[in-house]
C-alpha cells in the first residue's frame, strides 16, 4: 500500500513538467515535423518532376556504376523518385491526423483512452514511414555519389551536387538540382527526428496513462 502511494506521490510531483511538455511542447514538435515534412515533399516533388519530363527521364537516386563505356544510363526508374515524394506526403497526413487527436482529445484528459491509442499508433506509423522515406533517398543519394565518383565523364574534383547539377546542363531548369536535393534530404531528416523524439513521448504518456488506469482500479478495489 505505502510502495502505490509513494509512486503517485512520485507521478505527481513529475506531472508539472509533463504538463507543460504535454499541452505546448508536443504540439510546437508536431508543427516542426509536419513543417518540415511538407517542406522536403515539395522539394522532392518539384525536382523529380524536372527530371521526368527531361531527356534523362530518370531519378536521380540509385545510379549504377559506370561501365567502361562513356554513356551509360544514369539514375533509376522515376518510380523511386515518387515513392520518396509521395511516401513524404502519406507520412504527413497520418502524422497530422494522429496531431489532431492529440490535440483535440488526448491532451486535455489524463486517462487511458482509444484516442491516446490511435494517436500513439498514427504517430509510430508515420514515424516509420518518414524513416523509410529518408532512408531511402540518403542511401540512394550516397550511391548517386558513389557512382559519379567513378565516373571517368565526370569532372574529378567536383562534388556530387556539382555533377548533379552538370547532369542537367541544357535543359534550362529553373532551380538548380544541388539546391533541391540538400533542401529535401534536410528538411526530410529534420521531420524523422521530430516524429522520433513525438514517438517517445507518446510511449512514456501512454505507459503513464497504464499505471495511472491500473492504480486507479486498485485503489477503487480497496474503498470497495
Amino acid at each position: 500500500m505505502g510502495r502505490r502511494e509513494g509512486h503517485r506521490d512520485e507521478m505527481e510531483e513529475e506531472g508539472d513538467w509533463w504538463d507543460v511538455m504535454a499541452k505546448m511542447g508536443m504540439p510546437l514538435l508536431y508543427i516542426i515535423g509536419i513543417l518540415c515534412g511538407i517542406v522536403g515533399a515539395i522539394c522532392q516533388g518539384v525536382i523529380t518532376e524536372y527530371w521526368a519530363n527531361s531527356e534523362m527521364n530518370s531519378c536521380f537516386l540509385y545510379s549504377k556504376t559506370a561501365s567502361s563505356v562513356v554513356v551509360y544510363q544514369f539514375g533509376t526508374s522515376v518510380s523511386v523518385c515518387n515513392w520518396v515524394t509521395y511516401g513524404t506526403v502519406v507520412s504527413i497526413i497520418i502524422a497530422f491526423l494522429a496531431g489532431l487527436v492529440y490535440t483535440v482529445k488526448v491532451r486535455s484528459t489524463k486517462d487511458l483512452t482509444y484516442t491516446s491509442a490511435f494517436s500513439l499508433t498514427g504517430i509510430v506509423i508515420a514515424m516509420l514511414l518518414m524513416l523509410a522515406v529518408t532512408c531511402t533517398m540518403a542511401e540512394g543519394l550516397r550511391l548517386t555519389c558513389s557512382a559519379m565518383g567513378l565516373n571517368s565523364a565526370n569532372n574529378k574534383g567536383g562534388s556530387c551536387y556539382t555533377n548533379l547539377d552538370k547532369r542537367m546542363i541544357g535543359q534550362y531548369l529553373p532551380v538548380q538540382t544541388s539546391t533541391m536535393v540538400r533542401a529535401a534530404l534536410v528538411t526530410l531528416s529534420c521531420s524523422c527526428v521530430a516524429f522520433f523524439v513525438i514517438c517517445c513521448f507518446h510511449l512514456s504518456d501512454f505507459y503513464r496513462r497504464t499505471l495511472r488506469h491500473r492504480y486507479s482500479g486498485v485503489a477503487y478495489d480497496e474503498r470497495a
